[in-house]
């Protein structure tokens, strides 16, 4: 009984913190290798909530924070392998393939400490509805004419969309990519004008809308509207002070 219980105790249990802004979700269990080594270290279990790049290559990137039992770490930044990986209502949602080194972001307390995992999973692994862009797309394709702003409430609220800059009349909500890792980029730029869908703000892909095809520059930008007049207004007023944030 005491050689049991010794190997029980030898398994880790490390904490996924919980994070608002989760918006795809796999469909298959995935293996995340590290971001440095190529190396697999972690299988994810499907239907895990994750924050991620948007899925443009074969491999995305995604970044998890975990909370570590300071007794368990092999050296000081060293997890072991056999490790079980739980969220913080007990589920369990994976566990480690291989002994792995990850980055001690802090102490939480004596006994614990955060660390922080980069890394790649493959695409086909994420569930394809649970993508933004694939809801948004089939939004896009099916527009005849005027989007009223609450006709996109529940996708703004469904891919958890945070409420953006407000000037000169538009105001907006933006998708960003992996949220969770440091200096996130855009992925999506809704832009609203008197209660209407005024323009679509898109670094990787959008889909052409039948009556209005986008427009391409430094930003992939799509107008749901033809006055020239308020497009020139947006881009010396909202866009300006959008990109003059960062």
């Amino acid at each position: 009984m005491i050689n049991i219980y010794k190997h029980f105790y030898s398994i880790i249990v490390l904490v996924i913190l919980p994070h608002s802004l989760f918006s795809e979700r796999l469909n298959s269990d995935a293996e995340l290798r590290q971001e440095v080594t190529q190396k697999p270290v972690i299988v994810l279990y499907s239907g895990l909530e994750i924050d991620s790049d948007y899925p443009s290559n074969d491999f995305v990137k995604v970044e998890i924070f975990l909370l570590v039992r300071r007794a368990d770490f092999i050296d000081i930044e060293r997890i072991r392998q056999g490790t079980m990986l739980v969220d913080t209502n007990g589920k369990t949602i994976g566990k480690t393939l291989s002994d792995f080194d990850a980055l001690v972001v802090e102490d939480n307390s004596p006994a614990k400490v955060r660390v922080r995992l980069r890394g790649y999973i493959p695409r086909g692994a994420i569930d394809p509805t649970s993508i933004p862009e694939t809801e948004l797309d089939t939004l896009i394709q099916n527009l005849i004419d005027i989007c009223y702003a609450k006709s996109l409430l529940s996708h703004i609220k469904k891919f958890k969309y945070v409420h953006a800059l407000d000037y000169g009349g538009f105001s907006s909500y933006i998708k960003y990519n992996a949220e969770l890792i440091s200096s996130p980029g855009l992925r999506v730029l809704l832009v609203f004008y008197d209660e209407k869908l005024f323009a679509v703000v898109h670094p990787n892909t959008i889909t052409t809308s039948r009556i209005f095809p986008f427009q391409k520059s430094n930003q992939i930008i799509q107008y749901f509207t033809k006055d020239k007049v308020l497009i020139e207004k947006f881009k010396k007023g909202f866009l300006f002070q959008y990109n003059s944030a960062g």
